[in-house]
């Protein structure tokens, strides 16, 4: 479902001329009102094209608007909207117009959202998809973007990375991970459920990265009492996942990457394990200290509005930068932040040392 421009609830500006400034010219024209239509209308289209109009940019959002992610979706159009409210532009120097299409979190769907997007020839910027698997499909369409970036794959040394290229992102998060589990205790790191996107490191090259021993499987059945699991895929299939762990193994530490914030996880968790999610966690990147009026609560929604913000700094640049309410975005910095459950299946931030 591809959102409509008044969905967006922005104001663009109204690139015509305000009437005042044609009093004068037009008092000047009645006297020859009764010439030929064609030399009036000529004068007419004269007087048009000395009227100044802004330069317009495009900036193009892929989320899941419906299905099952599409809380997710509005959750980052609603981050979208925010950021380019706190932005401040003025419309009438520069005009923004937004485009926002879905891909139900669906690999497929994203490529041909993307390809659609790509139509536009007048698109300047692209934010999304939301997670590895979509961004690895519809990799190839946004290549021809002028600006693209994925709001997950951040730069840790500051900023957002090449979506198609990075993997640092990926890298220093699963280290994060498996510092963490060293802390639970945990011998060994099983990463479950990869997909495209992530890194397709071998079982060494991510023991290198991980600094412990770490296994490549998909099945419950391969995580041993003192092992740690990372979930790598999507949040419905990380809760089948838990499900059939927690048979086998009811203590061990469970992990998840950013999709554990996605609230399809706990709900399908819900009453399928026992008691409530203990020893399950999730980890996401996060800027180090930011605040704005329209800055979101959840991590997920902060990399979206992050992500706008610093397509619009791109594109925008000098006629803007007079307005950018927090001008220091130009180069945000990153930390990741931790994450585990309440009895309520709420996530709630703790700290590992």
């Amino acid at each position: 479902m591809e959102m409509k421009r008044e969905d967006w609830r922005l104001e663009i500006g109204d690139r015509r001329a305000p009437i005042s400034n044609l009093q004068s010219p037009i008092s000047f024209l009645r006297p020859i009102f009764n010439l030929q239509p064609l030399i009036f209308l000529s004068l007419i289209f004269l007087l048009s094209a000395c009227t100044s109009t802004p330069p317009v940019v495009k900036i193009g959002l892929i989320a899941p608007f419906e299905g099952l992610y599409r809380r997710t979706g509005y959750a980052a159009l609603d981050a979208t909207r925010g950021a380019l409210d706190d932005a401040r532009i003025n419309a009438d120097e520069i005009g923004v117009i937004p485009l926002a299409l879905d891909d139900l979190a669906d690999p497929a769907r994203a490529r041909r959202s993307a390809e659609k997007l790509m139509v536009d020839q007048a698109v300047d910027a692209v934010v999304g998809p939301l997670s590895p698997a979509t961004v690895e499909e519809a990799r190839d369409a946004l290549a021809r973007a002028p600006l693209w970036i994925a709001p997950y794959a951040v730069d840790p040394a500051g900023g957002f990375a090449d979506p198609a290229e990075a993997t640092a992102w990926a890298d220093e998060l699963v280290a994060a991970v498996a510092s963490a589990v060293r802390q639970q205790e945990a011998e060994r790191l099983v990463l479950a459920g990869w997909t495209p996107g992530w890194p397709g490191h071998t079982g060494d090259e991510w023991t290198q990265v991980a600094g412990m021993p770490v296994a490549l499987s998909d099945d419950p059945a391969a995580v041993q009492a003192n092992d740690a699991a990372l979930w790598l895929g999507d949040p419905a299939g990380g809760a089948r996942y838990l499900v059939d762990l927690r048979q086998r193994r009811p203590d061990v530490p469970f992990w998840l990457g950013p999709q554990g914030g996605d609230p399809v996880f706990a709900e399908r968790t819900n009453g399928e394990t026992p008691g409530p999610l203990r020893e399950v966690y999730w980890a996401t990147w996060a800027p180090v200290s930011y605040n704005a009026p329209n800055f979101p609560d959840t991590p997920d929604a902060q990399l979206v509005y992050l992500a706008v913000r610093a397509a619009l700094d791109q594109l925008v640049g000098a006629p803007a930068a007079d307005n950018m309410s927090l001008p220091t975005l130009r180069m945000p910095q990153w930390r990741i932040r931790f994450f585990s459950f309440d009895d309520d299946g709420v996530s709630q931030s703790i700290a590992f040392e």
